[in-house]
């Protein structure tokens, strides 16, 4: 038999149901029993906050996801507004040399008493040896820049050697009688 107090601890009361109840008092002096699960929980706090926090975590990674996708988003409309870009500004340039093209094929025309054929083809034949003119000297430039780059860079590196050693790749094959490459 477990005795109990009430609220002012004058009067002790007993309760037949044990240890595992808990009698409550309340203000009209009646008694309450409360059984263990309706006790409070001395970790709901813990829990509270826990759960708070877990939700606050969820929030934060889900922002995080919809920042990401945004951004991929964004990156694609740009990439996808560039390209349109692109092919617009390719097709007024293409546009504007076949303007230009047609424009002298058709002056040439004029000159040659109206024979189309002749202008045209005297255009075409000029903007074709042009461009070949243009690729050819382009690529004649990148090579002798390429190998001069080439060149330079082991000039470098056999002023490093003679600084470092003395003598370089090359004297130490003459010298040694072996040929250097």
């Amino acid at each position: 038999m477990v005795t109990h107090h009430t609220n002012g601890g004058n009067a002790p009361r007993s309760s037949a149901s044990g240890p595992a109840c808990e009698t409550r008092f309340r203000a009209a002096g009646t008694e309450e029993r409360t059984s263990p699960e309706e006790q409070p929980n001395p970790l709901q706090p813990l829990l509270t906050h826990l759960s708070e926090m877990r939700e606050y975590v969820s929030y934060y990674l889900a922002t995080s996801a919809d920042s990401v996708k945004l951004s991929v988003r964004n990156a694609v409309l740009y990439a996808v507004l560039g390209g349109l870009g692109l092919v617009v500004g390719a097709a007024m340039l293409v546009t504007a040399a076949v303007l230009v093209l047609n424009g002298i094929a058709d002056g040439l025309t004029r000159l040659l008493d109206g024979h189309a054929w002749a202008g045209q083809l005297i255009t075409g034949v000029v903007v074709l040896a042009l461009a070949a003119l243009a690729s050819w000297f382009g690529i004649k430039r990148l090579m002798n820049s390429s190998r001069q780059k080439t060149i330079d860079k082991y000039e470098h590196r056999l002023h490093q050697q003679r600084a470092a050693f003395g003598h370089d790749v090359h004297e130490q094959a003459r010298s040694r009688g072996t040929p250097a490459t």
